[in-house]
């Protein structure tokens, strides 16, 4: 028995050295090619217009601004916006800044649902052959539940809230209700 547990640690520990030596390859070769890019990226700027470069800051920042504005963080994204004068930039702030305008105020706490799961299920067969099943089959639910019932509240204009985006934490240390702003028609 001692032998054959010397032998699984002398396997897991070379397998160990063996997968470190490749993710250190690995990681070495990444971080040369990243050093090539950006020396060509450099000489490219250098040498020419700095207006492709530009273009491409602004193209990142338009797709990470409407990526603010579809899950519905407007100040975020007009605060993006306004540091870029190109024009596309500036269009899309003036269209965020006249949808942030259209939002709906939820400010009663009574009137947002709550939803609350446990830990989920990960492999069914497993927790539902031991002695906690009937815990598990009460209380918790599989990713394929848990992923169609995220599902039912897209479709039924549920929008998924943070609790921290819900509340303000004072100086005194009391928590303050701020509320969420929606489009019309979605509900937290």
């Amino acid at each position: 028995m001692k032998h054959t547990h010397k032998i699984i640690l002398v396997v897991t520990s070379v397998c160990t050295v063996i997968i470190l030596g490749v993710s250190i390859f690995f990681v070495t070769q990444a971080a040369k090619n990243n050093k090539l890019e950006n020396t060509s990226q450099t000489t490219q700027h250098s040498s020419s217009s700095s207006k492709p470069v530009e273009d491409k800051q602004t193209t990142k920042q338009l797709d990470q601004a409407k990526q603010l504005a579809a899950s519905y963080h407007y100040d975020e994204a007009i605060a993006l916006l306004e540091k870029d004068d190109a024009k596309e930039a500036q269009q899309l702030l003036a269209t965020l800044k006249k949808e942030k305008e259209s939002l709906v105020k939820w400010e009663d706490p009574t009137k947002i649902s709550h939803v609350f799961f446990h830990s989920l299920i990960v492999d069914p067969a497993k927790a539902f052959h031991t002695q906690q099943a009937q815990g598990y089959k009460d209380y918790m639910v599989t990713i394929s539940e848990f992923n169609k019932t995220i599902d039912q509240l897209y479709k039924n204009n549920y929008v998924l809230v943070n609790l921290n985006g819900l509340v303000k934490k004072g100086t005194d240390g009391k928590l303050t209700f701020t509320g969420v702003s929606l489009p019309e028609g979605k509900k937290p």
